[in-house]
């Protein structure tokens, strides 16, 4: 199919028998123009820790004009775990123009020392502008400390973190995200002082998603904003 169609710049074969990325990778190989601005590679089941890491050390050498049209990454469903993670970290953080990663309900990233997660929100994550990584146990100290590492201001607008285990040790972290506008954070451990935190930090913020969060009372869920604006947060429903 891709030699037939190598104009394909959209490439969504999530969820597929596909058992190895070969194909994709001969057909960027043997073309000089081929590039895909999308790649959805969610819920494949292969043998991740070879066949991802070869598949993006190989995308990471293509011509730079090709490797920089991929704008959308989705690895959801995985089964991805930290060491794998820290393994093609290198190679995605030379997709520069990435502009949209999800790696949702990778619910293994919570094995291993949490040293994968950190790097690619370092090199890869912060980096982006919307970053989706719900439905994954992860830990505040790792996101904290992926976020906060680098120079620049990170263009992050919006932040997914549905079903995490997320509390107020990453607000300060989460808070330093000039740029962000939309921050979803249901069924995560995050209270009222930690959102506090994060509205001081983010200015431009203008939805929040905070459907059972339990440490903030049930109206100032719904009606965040206008609560907060009058001063009306903390207080008991």
């Amino acid at each position: 199919m891709l030699s037939l169609a190598p104009s394909v710049t959209r490439l969504d074969i999530s969820y597929t028998s596909v058992k190895t990325l070969d194909s994709i990778q001969a057909a960027l190989a043997d073309s000089e123009t081929a590039a895909f601005e999308k790649l959805v590679l969610s819920g494949l089941q292969f043998r991740l820790q070879t066949g991802l890491q070869k598949f993006f050390k190989a995308y990471s050498q293509i011509a730079e004009d090709r490797r920089k049209a991929l704008k959308v990454l989705k690895l959801g469903t995985l089964g991805i775990i930290d060491s794998v993670l820290a393994q093609i970290v290198p190679y995605l953080a030379r997709l520069e123009k990435l502009e949209k990663v999800s790696l949702f309900s990778n619910h293994t990233l919570a094995s291993g020392t949490g040293s994968g997660m950190a790097r690619f929100l370092e090199s890869v994550g912060r980096k982006c502008r919307v970053l989706d990584l719900s439905h994954i146990p992860l830990q505040s100290r790792q996101l904290a400390q992926g976020l906060l590492d680098g120079d620049e201001d990170s263009p992050l607008e919006v932040l997914i973190l549905n079903n995490t285990a997320v509390n107020n040790d990453a607000a300060l972290a989460i808070g330093m995200l000039r740029n962000l506008e939309e921050l979803y954070l249901e069924q995560s451990r995050i209270d009222v002082e930690g959102m506090t935190m994060i509205m001081q930090g983010c200015p431009n913020l203008r939805v929040v998603n905070l459907t059972g969060c339990r440490g903030i009372p049930t109206r100032q869920r719904r009606d965040w904003f206008e609560l907060y604006e009058r001063g009306e947060v903390g207080e008991e429903d």
